[in-house]
């Protein structure tokens, strides 16, 4: 994009002659190009994210195909030159705009920040309404990927003999309601939630039965 708008900035300043119907015929060829490589993509996206952002490219790559065409017709009829450099700001701020959602994602994903769609303070609630939870606490959500989500807990229960059917009750909430199908949860009592807890304490080795 900055290549794009430098050249287009130093043709305003200095006039080239342009071929109209030589960037006629390409921008053509590459419109139908751009226009058949976008439905392939288009159909089979889904959440991948790169293969989004090779969508929007070819779209963008489209869109410019058709000012492209725009600049010709002008510099046919008119004979203004600068239809074309004009036309190449227009693509830039286009690409520009194009990349910077993708580009967003990118960033929260590798940050492993939370998911946009998903409330943290939602979800708690509902997993406090799985009966046989009394607390819900260090919870956390985190993309793994583009459209797909994991999330971290640590859960207070009533009854611990009630523990695997919790979970179960809980996993099925999770991936059901807000498709966060990798759960990684802790079931604890009120006793072995508290932070100083002999299990928990600061320098505690696995297994310590201190």
């Amino acid at each position: 994009a900055g290549a794009i708008l430098y050249e287009a900035v130093q043709r305003f300043r200095v006039l080239h002659p342009v071929s109209a119907p030589g960037m006629l015929i390409v921008a053509l060829v590459g419109l139908a190009g751009n226009l058949a490589n976008s439905a392939v993509l288009a159909r089979d996206r889904g959440e991948n994210l790169n293969l989004r952002v090779a969508l929007t490219h070819t779209l963008a790559d489209a869109a410019a195909a058709v000012g492209t065409i725009a600049a010709s017709f002008v510099i046919l009829t008119t004979g203004w030159v600068q239809a074309d450099a004009a036309v190449s700001i227009g693509i830039a701020a286009l690409i520009l705009a194009g990349s910077w959602p993708p580009l967003h994602e990118a960033v929260r994903i590798l940050m492993e920040g939370a998911p946009a769609h998903l409330s943290l303070t939602e979800v708690e609630e509902a997993m406090r309404g799985v009966p046989g939870v009394t607390g819900v606490h260090d919870l956390h959500i985190w993309s793994l990927t583009a459209g797909v989500e994991a999330v971290s807990g640590h859960v207070l229960v009533v009854d611990p003999g009630e523990g695997q059917r919790v979970l179960r009750d809980l996993c099925r909430l999770l991936s059901d309601r807000y498709g966060l199908g990798h759960a990684t949860l802790q079931l604890e009592t009120e006793a072995s939630s508290d932070p100083w807890h002999p299990n928990c304490a600061p320098g505690a080795r696995a297994g310590s039965d201190r």
